[in-house]
């Protein structure tokens, strides 16, 4: 078993915050090379002045539309398996909150 220092750990969580910032961003990038177009949470929010119950991604506001990034390992995607060696109670505590969290939004939505 691997035991990471506190500065280790930070900076590997550090590091997941990134991938899924770089997801977001190919995806926009993509998406706007394709012509559609669309707002950010904050643009949107800005433009609107509405809030969502959860900071989402992408905002087709025409055809009704929102657009969350949810990584495999932050949602517990079952397909990846993706999981932890280290903390585990913490983390499957931490991803079954965050679908629980996600349930009621995507039903409101």
């Amino acid at each position: 078993m691997v035991t990471l220092t506190t500065e280790q750990r930070y900076k590997a969580m550090l590091h997941n915050g990134e991938e899924e910032a770089e997801t977001e961003r190919e995806l926009a990038f993509e998406l706007w090379r394709w012509g559609l177009r669309y707002l950010t949470y904050e643009g949107y929010k800005s433009i609107r002045g509405k809030r969502f119950l959860r900071k989402l991604e992408l905002v087709f506001s025409r055809e009704r539309i929102v657009v969350f990034v949810d990584l495999c390992f932050w949602h517990g995607c079952l397909t990846c398996g993706k999981s932890v060696e280290q903390s585990v109670k913490f983390w499957v505590n931490k991803i079954a909150a965050n679908r629980k969290r996600d349930r009621p939004v995507t039903t409101a939505l």
